[in-house]
């Protein structure tokens, strides 16, 4: 099965960076159908009809269709944390990322083999947001933290 992201891009799948006066007609609607719903904040049966589409064409179409505006307005960062088995190290860890104004979404903790933990953290950035690469590196600094990857995002 291939895996999607937020966006449903399905990875090892082809994109294409196409100009908009390429693409067939149906497509410019269910662009115009999305940009309705979001700028007049409606449902998609007032959209479609509004744009003149069916909404089986909507459906058909909308989840393989983004703007690069889109793409590069993911947030979800995805961090590898390797450390050593100890009280209070991932309280340090989520206190620090809170501290660096991002969302913790998940969090996943390995049953420690020997005496190590990894632990898998999805973040969101937000608006307030500090920089990234200070946040890993001052992750690394805290006691009994031995790794940190960022395996994607930012």
């Amino acid at each position: 099965m291939k895996k999607k992201n937020s966006l449903n891009i399905i990875k090892n799948d082809k994109y294409y960076l196409v100009s908009k006066n390429a693409l067939p007609l149906v497509i410019k609607k269910v662009i115009e159908v999305k940009d309705i719903m979001i700028k007049k904040n409606i449902a998609v049966k007032d959209a479609v009809d509004e744009v003149g589409i069916s909404r089986s064409s909507f459906y058909k179409y909308k989840n393989l269709i983004f703007t690069l505006d889109d793409f590069f307005k993911q947030k979800d960062i995805v961090l590898n944390i390797l450390t050593e088995n100890q009280v209070g190290v991932l309280s340090r860890i989520t206190k620090l990322i809170s501290d660096y104004k991002y969302n913790i979404k998940v969090i996943n903790q390995s049953i420690p083999v020997n005496g190590e933990n990894n632990v898998n953290v999805i973040i969101e950035k937000t608006e307030k947001s500090k920089g990234l690469n200070n946040l890993i590196n001052e992750i690394k600094k805290i006691n009994k933290v031995k790794n940190v990857n960022l395996i994607s995002g930012d």
